[in-house]
C-alpha cells in the first residue's frame, strides 16, 4: 500500500512540471505565429514603428511603404495612398508593441515596445569606435567600454579637433555659395541696364 501511495505521488509531482513545460511551449508557439502573421511581406521583418496598410488590409511596415516606387500593395497589388498620406494600423501597432521579445545581446525579456531602446544602451551590445572610418579598428561591448576608449583614441581625438574646422568650412562654403547667387544676380542687372542704355537706330 505504502509503495502505491509513493508512486501516484512521484507521478502527480513528475506531471505537474510536464504539463508547465507544455503550456509554456504553447505560449511559445502561439507568440512565434503571431510574430509571422505581423511580418512585413516586403522585408519578412516584424515592423518596430508606423504599420501601413492598403485599402483591403494587407499590413506592411512604414520603411518599406515609403520605399515602395509602384505605390501598389506587395500582397494585393491595390493602390496605397501617397507617401506622405499612409492609412496607419494603430491597433496592429499597439499589438506589435505588446508581444514579448529578448535581448539579441544580454536575452534580457521584455516587450517589443522597449526593445530597440534596450539594446541600443545594452551592456552586452557590440561597439565599434566612432573613429572607425578614420581608420581606428577597436571593437568592444558596451556603451561604456565604447565611451571610454574613445576618450582615449588618438583617431576620435583628431576628429574631436578637426569638427570645428569643418563646421566652419562649411559655413563659409554656403557663404560663398550665397554670394555666388548674388554675383549672378547683379550681373543680370548690369546686362539689363546696359542693354537699355544702348542707343537705338
Amino acid at each position: 500500500m505504502l509503495q502505491k501511495l509513493s508512486l501516484a505521488a512521484n507521478f502527480r509531482m513528475s506531471d505537474k512540471p510536464a504539463s508547465r513545460t507544455r503550456g509554456a511551449k504553447r505560449r511559445r508557439d502561439d507568440t512565434e505565429s503571431l510574430r509571422q502573421d505581423y511580418e512585413c511581406p516586403v522585408c519578412m521583418e516584424l515592423p518596430s514603428g508606423a504599420v501601413h496598410r492598403c485599402a483591403k488590409g494587407h499590413r506592411i511596415c512604414g520603411a518599406c511603404d515609403e520605399r515602395l516606387e509602384s505605390r501598389r500593395c506587395p500582397v494585393c497589388r491595390v493602390a496605397l495612398p501617397p507617401v506622405g498620406d499612409p492609412w496607419r494600423d494603430r491597433e496592429r501597432e499597439r499589438a506589435i508593441a505588446q508581444l514579448p521579445a529578448s535581448c539579441a545581446h544580454c536575452g534580457l525579456g521584455l516587450l517589443q515596445s522597449a526593445l530597440a531602446g534596450h539594446e541600443l544602451r545594452c551592456a552586452l551590445r557590440p561597439c565599434v569606435c566612432d573613429a572607425h572610418e578614420a581608420g581606428c579598428t577597436w571593437t568592444g561591448v558596451g556603451p561604456d567600454a565604447q565611451t571610454a576608449h574613445e576618450n582615449t583614441c588618438p583617431f576620435m581625438i583628431a576628429q574631436r579637433a578637426v569638427a570645428p574646422l569643418r563646421a566652419e568650412n562649411k559655413e563659409l562654403t554656403e557663404r560663398l555659395r550665397q554670394v555666388h547667387a548674388e554675383v549672378r544676380g547683379l550681373r543680370a542687372q548690369l546686362r539689363a541696364r546696359a542693354g537699355a542704355l544702348e542707343p537705338r537706330v
